[in-house]
């Protein structure tokens, strides 16, 4: 993980950002653990040191990590007790892709279930966590003319960095830049991948807009190394299932 800070111009404040790479076959719950500890951590000493650089003296590396440790264990105990769907369980063990089809058909999950399903699909099923993100940007882009940082709300565009673009040309690169998630979870041979686009946060046709989650497995005939090269591109494996993703995005209901 590859932490960046970016100051204000008038210096009174900063923007915070963690950027993720792509991880492969990793133990879920190691994983997020020291990643909500480090951000947790690293957050919680820069808002007190902006507030009293003194106190913040105060405090060791160690007294940091042991806060940030505590309220992961907090989270990690509600994480643990979230209640997962138990089609997405059932699919775990299923072996034809019409089944999986079908055990995935009218669903829906919140990202906290999804958390608390990659933690039980590796403590209670041994599959493994992998997840890579790519984006694109549209065609004719200077990408060296693109600010640290680009926030649009409505039609305010906030940037950090310099730029020579305008705000609405800022405003097309969010709007058309094209952006995968897709999340692996492997065991031997076999594997299930939920992904999502930007897009399908809102901006599909599905359900009028409703942010939703795609699905594939490897009983889709494609090949797990196949399949993670076509999410690298702009051109993502196709399937029929979709997945409402609950309490994020666009929500038609």
């Amino acid at each position: 993980m590859k932490e960046i800070k970016i100051f204000n111009d008038n210096g009174n404040g900063f923007y915070k950002g963690f950027v993720q790479n792509d991880i492969e076959f990793v133990d879920p719950i190691k994983y997020y653990s020291n990643l909500n500890i480090q951000t947790r951590l690293s957050i919680f000493k820069d808002i007190l040191f902006m507030k009293d650089p003194l106190i913040t003296s105060l405090f060791s590396q160690k007294d940091f990590y042991e806060f940030a440790k505590n309220k992961w264990n907090e989270k990690y105990e509600k994480i643990l007790s979230t209640e997962v769907p138990i089609n997405f369980l059932k699919l775990l063990e299923s072996e034809r892709k019409k089944e999986q089809e079908r055990l995935m058909g009218g669903q829906g999950i919140n990202t906290s279930q999804l958390i608390a399903f990659a933690f039980k699909a590796w403590s209670e099923h041994k599959y493994s966590f992998s997840q890579y993100t790519s984006q694109h940007h549209h065609k004719g882009l200077d990408e060296d003319k693109l600010p640290l940082l680009i926030n649009t709300e409505g039609d305010e565009v906030k940037t950090a960095g310099e730029t020579e673009l305008t705000d609405g040309e800022l405003k097309n690169v969010v709007r058309h830049r094209k952006v995968t998630v897709a999340k692996f979870f492997d065991r031997n041979d076999e594997w299930h991948c939920f992904f999502l686009t930007y897009k399908s946060l809102g901006e599909e046709s599905w359900k009028g807009g409703q942010a939703h989650l795609h699905y594939i497995s490897d009983k889709w005939c494609i090949s797990r190394d196949e399949a993670v090269k076509r999410f690298k591109s702009e051109n993502y494996p196709a399937t029929k299932v979709h997945i409402d993703l609950l309490e994020y995005g666009n929500q038609t209901n």
